[in-house]
């Protein structure tokens, strides 16, 4: 089924006869209108089925990537990141997505409570803290004022 443009004005006659002629049921016009409704109509379908696919599948709740010994030795280690880590908890640059956490966190840490923390973050957080107050003492006490006083 063609559609041909009609360079000529013709009388609905000669219309009827050309298209009985070349067997063309409709108007372009309306075989352009007729399939932009059919592709509307299947987007349409589509959507709805990927918005109810996708409220269906089952909300899993984020899990907490684990931060292994060696990475938290490594990040111990590293005077410069964990400076960068001390400023974004007191507020001085911004934080990055670890500082975020650890800012989150801070408040109950030094009030030696984690409600939300596993026994090797409480681990970890300990081992962290007993460093932070060696090696960085002016920040730590920065630090307890800020968020334990």
């Amino acid at each position: 089924m063609y559609c041909k443009a009609v360079t000529t004005k013709m009388s609905s006659h000669q219309q009827q006869q050309q298209r009985r002629r070349h067997r063309t049921p409709v108007y372009c016009d309306q075989l352009a209108s007729w399939l932009l409704l059919a592709v509307f109509a299947v987007s349409t379908v589509l959507l709805c089925c990927c918005v109810t696919s996708a409220q269906a599948q089952p909300q899993t709740p984020p899990t907490k990537s684990q931060v292994s010994d060696e990475a938290l030795d490594k990040a111990l280690s590293d005077k410069r990141y964990l400076m960068r880590q001390l400023k974004c908890a007191l507020g001085e640059v911004p934080c990055d997505p670890v500082g975020k956490r650890l800012k989150s966190l801070a408040p109950f840490v030094l009030r030696g409570a984690c409600p939300q923390c596993t026994a090797t973050e409480m681990n970890q957080i300990k081992k962290t803290l007993a460093h932070l107050q060696r090696n960085f003492p002016q920040e730590w006490n920065k630090l307890v004022q800020t968020y334990a006083g």
